[in-house]
């Protein structure tokens, strides 16, 4: 079948030249549409291996079995367990589901957010797919080509869209003005790192093809100087000048990008793998040529501006020092690891399992661990890196065994494991396999890599004797892997469409809160409303329901406040109208605890929680220290603060909500409300409202 694998060659070369356009497909819909695409291509795929007498998946690949097995380890965080097993295997889990939980649950999982695991589960198997197909499909020297040109028309794309941006001071991903890395080029990425990430993956191919063209000459023992003349002004000399002159502009924006760690990773890999390759005597064209870009890019960068990017290496030692950088993170996530060592938070889950243990009072969301290797142990703990390592030698080993066996690498399998080691270098200090496009870029340069090159590939000898089975043996399985591929394929989709109807409720919502609120809207939803439209697309995603809750907090905060200046002045509300409001906060507080079943390390869901108790406890107009309604808010807050004990907006306002009550509430909630208070202005303590709220209780 080379016709057909030529076709999934371009359609994978085209798919990882043009992810990084949306913002690196970081956003639900271009991300569904990568995973949508993957899986269609994949189907098809299974389908042309049938035909072909072919296994309907290659089950001894390397690539496939460690990724079906990170695959099944993710699936089985997700399994709910008896409680005390639970407690058993992980402690924290079981901790953290028994204590913050509404209702705790008899059964739960490994995973302190199932939904994020299953999420991370699509990921895993969608960037496998990829590789292998890559790793079966580019069989031959066209198929590698094929890729190798994607890649190195994704690069030179980002570089030249980047350094045009850089240059003309426009500093816009597309047509967004951009709000931050506005000083360095970043092409359509968001982040400096992850956009030199993907030129680190995408340059070697350029050098690769850059020497390909003059692999047939170099093979002729002696060129007179007019035959080389003659060839340099010939196509293949233009063509070679091409991809040198894209690969010398991709070095020019990994240094205009000033990610120090982007242009160091890179430099020694091309440098290293050229002295290995040197040492071999095997492709030293290749060593020199790299070598020679790399000063290139460094002379023309200087004549740019230079004096930042010197300037970013002097400032290393902030990252280890008291601003706010890597190593506090790193340094912080060591009782994460000791709390779940041996099967992690849950794949997916950082961001939630790191912030309890934040200590600082530094205002910055670490969703990521800028580490990979870092980030991946904490959510899947020993068991997971067994995984992953067991993979990686056995996929070695076979490479090995190919190479022992007569099969040799060229110019494409070396570009890849020279790009495969560069963004592994990189990973130390960030998060390439958490942007979609950087993810993909290493699951088909790992492809490349595994794939034997050399006339006698052991895939073509496996096919011919495959092709002598009857496929109909193989119907059966074929029909259950197609359908359990487009299956992950659909199931990708829900969270694209359920982000689209929630920011058009949000942005209903908005219109709704633009009338005047000295007055009830007669607009706003009633208890018999949908109050998480966006719920039934994903009705296991926790921080959907909370999102809703929180929607109509905002406005049912407003109603109640409006009631309650009326009541000042001496309007005395209907007794209907209360009870309406009332229904509207059960039902809002059902909406954030159902969420909170799902994932009960959301410290969101609970201040939201927290405040629609205190909506309902304004709205009965009994004192602190008689109402119920206010001791739930008040423990609903302290589950918040505890969850996210760096969150100074958060600690704010609960003071800010708690303070005026404070001579009306009994000794335990005056306690909790100096504790928040204190806490509160040793992060924020410029703040006046914090001062002056404080100062009149002698705080």
């Amino acid at each position: 079948m080379p016709r057909a694998s030529h076709l999934i060659c371009w359609c994978m070369a085209f798919l990882v030249a043009t992810a990084p356009l949306p913002f690196g497909a970081v956003y639900p819909v271009p991300l569904a549409i990568i995973q949508v695409i993957v899986a269609l291509v994949a189907a098809c795929w299974v389908i042309l291996r049938m035909q072909a007498g072919l296994s309907p998946l290659p089950w001894t690949d390397p690539i496939l079995i460690g990724g079906g097995g990170l695959f099944a380890y993710g699936l089985l965080q997700l399994v709910p367990l008896p409680l005390g097993i639970l407690s058993f295997l992980s402690p924290s889990s079981a901790v953290l589901w028994e204590t913050y939980s509404p209702n705790p649950p008899a059964w739960a999982s490994l995973s302190i957010d199932p939904y994020a695991t299953w999420h991370a589960c699509l990921l895993t198997i969608c960037w496998t797919l990829a590789a292998v197909m890559v790793r079966h499909s580019a069989v031959d020297f066209k198929g590698r080509l094929t890729i190798a040109g994607g890649l190195a028309a994704g690069g030179l794309l980002q570089a030249g869209y980047g350094l045009f941006e850089f240059i003309s001071g426009r500093q816009k991903i597309l047509w967004y003005e951009k709000t931050a890395f506005t000083d360095v080029a970043t092409g359509t990425f968001i982040s400096r790192n992850n956009y030199a990430g993907y030129l680190e993956m995408a340059l070697p191919f350029a050098l690769a093809l850059a020497l390909l063209g003059t692999r047939q000459s170099s093979r002729e023992r002696v060129l007179s100087t007019r035959r080389r003349l003659a060839e340099m002004a010939g196509r293949t000399g233009f063509r070679t000048i091409l991809f040198l002159l894209a690969a010398f502009l991709m070095a020019v924006a990994v240094l205009m990008s000033r990610s120090r760690m982007g242009i160091m990773s890179l430099t020694f890999a091309l440098i290293v793998a050229g002295l290995a390759l040197g040492l071999k005597r095997r492709a030293r064209r290749f060593a020199l040529v790299s070598v020679a870009v790399i000063g290139l890019a460094g002379v023309f960068a200087s004549q740019i501006d230079l004096i930042p990017v010197i300037k970013r290496f002097k400032a290393l030692d902030r990252e280890f020092g008291q601003i706010y950088g890597r190593f506090p993170v790193w340094n912080r996530s060591i009782p994460l690891l000791a709390s779940y060592p041996l099967f992690g938070s849950g794949m997916g889950t950082w961001e939630m399992a790191f912030s309890p243990f934040r200590d600082d009072a530094v205002q910055v969301r670490v969703d990521f661990a800028h580490n990979d290797y870092l980030e991946f142990t904490a959510e899947s703990g020993a068991a997971g890196v067994l995984i992953v390592i067991g993979a990686v030698l056995f996929g070695l080993s076979r490479k090995r065994r190919h190479q022992v066996g007569g099969g040799h690498q060229d110019e494409i399998g070396l570009a890849a494991g020279i790009g495969l080691l560069s963004i592994g270098l990189h990973s130390i200090t960030d998060f390439h396999l958490s942007i979609p496009a950087d993810a993909l870029a290493v699951a088909v340069l790992l492809g490349l890599f595994l794939r034997p090159a050399g006339p006698t590939s052991p895939l073509r000898a496996d096919a011919r004797s495959d092709e002598r089975r009857h496929p109909l043996r193989r119907l059966p399985a074929g029909v259950v892997c197609v359908t359990m591929i487009l299956a992950l394929g659909l199931a990708a989709v829900s969270p694209a469409a359920a982000h689209v109807t929630s920011r058009r409720a949000g942005v209903a919502q908005e219109s709704i809160e633009d009338v005047d609120s000295s007055t009830l809207d007669s607009r706003a939803a009633s208890p018999d409303d949908d109050p998480c439209p966006a719920c039934r697309l994903e009705p296991f995603n926790s921080a959907r329901y909370v999102e809703a809750g929180s929607r109509a907090r905002r406005r049912l905060l407003r109603d109640v406040e409006t009631l309650v200046r009326a009541s000042t002045v001496g309007i005395v509300p209907e007794h209907t109208t209360k009870v309406y409001l009332a229904r509207r906060i059960d039902q809002s507080i059902e909406t954030i605890r159902h969420g909170l079943r799902l994932a009960p390390a959301r410290g969101r869901g609970h201040l939201e929680e927290g405040l629609l108790h205190f909506a309902r406890f304004a709205l009965t107009g009994l004192p602190p220290a008689a109402s119920k309604d206010f001791e739930r808010a008040l423990e609903a807050f302290s589950r918040s603060l505890t969850l996210a004990p760096w969150h100074g907006a958060w600690h704010r306002k609960v003071a800010l909500v708690t303070l005026p009550l404070y001579n009306d509430c009994s000794d335990e909630q005056k306690k909790f409300i100096e504790q928040t208070a204190r806490r509160a202005r040793a992060i924020d303590p410029k703040s006046p409202q914090l001062k002056a709220a404080a100062a009149r209780l002698g705080l």
